[in-house]
């Protein structure tokens, strides 16, 4: 035990002990002034006093130790409470040296006997008590600190869990975008647009490096639409000009924090379902600002929208679904993200985040 460890179990034994010692104290005087006679001493009383509760509050840590060192178990229990035994009846020699010494003896003999009377007199059996219960409350403590341990344990596989299942989310991104990029490299190959494929794969190459090198779970609002408009440019290589996009992000909302690869997946969905699905101009536009602290995104295009009867919960589609798991996973339920129809035509996405995570979170 450290010396830190044993002044902090000292200071706490005397805390519990002076309240009793108090209340003894107290009770003892007030008996004495009942009965009458010779006038209280006092400084006697005091004595008196602090010889039995001072040796408890200075052998409780020393009790309680013992405890932990020698538990008495089902399987072996004779040794450790041979060693209790032997501890009981040392400690109430000591104590009865305490108790003596306060009482002033004449001379070496009448100390001798009034020793033996204090050992004789139900002391041994009083500091026995008073042993198991201490003892008992050191096992006490020791039974919540593990209970409280085991709960810090559970807590941190908890998030352990989470932050595994939010990784395998973001994860699952990776190769989701590259099946669409290669396949976009694909189809202009197809085509015989080959000079565009190459600069088309050679754009996925330092998209990709860029998304494979972040190893941050959180980047700003800025870095993301970096992103986004470096995957456009790719989408522009194949689409030409079909594709219109339109970005109007307030500056304040830079910098807000959010989720990596947040937007990107969004625009690469509404790309692919929405262009891909008709010929002709295809709308897309991507709008940001800060309302009372909470970043509030829009993505929204003029595609066909959502076929009747979708749901986000029946969808069989990885992009929109892993998102809202982990906006719920890193957020706690804190972050909106809502699909709506847009008159029939067209997806509006809107995405409501606060100013920080409130779930599961891991730092870099």
């Amino acid at each position: 035990m450290s010396r830190a460890s044993l002044l902090r179990r000292l200071l706490f034994s005397f805390a519990v002990w002076t309240p009793y010692a108090l209340l003894y104290t107290l009770q003892q005087i007030v008996v004495l002034r009942a009965r009458g006679g010779p006038p209280i001493s006092l400084p006697h009383v005091l004595g008196q006093q602090a010889a039995f509760f001072v040796p408890w509050a200075l052998a409780t840590p020393a009790v309680i130790r013992l405890g932990e060192s020698f538990p008495i178990q089902r399987a072996r229990w004779l040794p450790p409470l041979a060693v209790h035994l032997a501890a009981i009846v040392a400690f109430t020699a000591l104590h009865c040296v305490a108790i003596v010494a306060v009482e002033s003896p004449k001379d070496v003999s009448g100390a001798w006997e009034s020793w033996k009377g204090c050992m004789t007199r139900g002391m041994l059996l009083l500091d026995a008590f008073l042993y198991l219960t201490v003892s008992l409350g050191g096992v006490a403590i020791r039974l919540r600190q593990r209970h409280r341990d085991r709960e810090r344990d559970v807590a941190r596989l908890e998030a352990q869990l989470a932050k595994a299942q939010l990784r395998s989310l973001e994860a699952q991104l990776h190769p989701h975008f590259a099946f669409n990029a290669l396949n976009t490299v694909a189809m202009l190959i197809r085509d015989n647009r080959n000079a565009v494929a190459l600069r088309t794969l050679v754009a996925f190459s330092d998209l990709l490096r860029q998304f494979l090198t972040r190893e941050a779970p959180m980047t700003t609002l800025g870095n993301e639409l970096d992103s986004v408009q470096r995957y456009l440019d790719i989408e522009s290589m194949r689409l030409g000009d079909r594709l219109h996009v339109a970005v109007d992000v307030a500056s304040d909302a830079q910098d807000f924090e959010v989720p990596s690869l947040l937007l990107q997946p969004l625009i690469e969905n509404a790309i692919r379902h929405g262009a891909g699905a008709r010929e002709g101009a295809f709308h897309l536009s991507v709008r940001g600002c800060v309302e009372a602290g909470r970043l509030q995104l829009t993505v929204e295009d003029d595609g066909p929208g959502l076929p009747n009867g979708w749901s986000l919960e029946s969808s069989k589609g990885l992009g929109l679904r892993n998102i809202s798991e982990r906006l719920r996973q890193i957020y706690n339920n804190d972050a909106g993200f809502d699909l709506a129809r847009q008159d029939g035509r067209g997806l509006r996405i809107t995405i409501d985040l606060p100013k920080s995570p409130t779930g599961v979170m891991e730092r870099p």
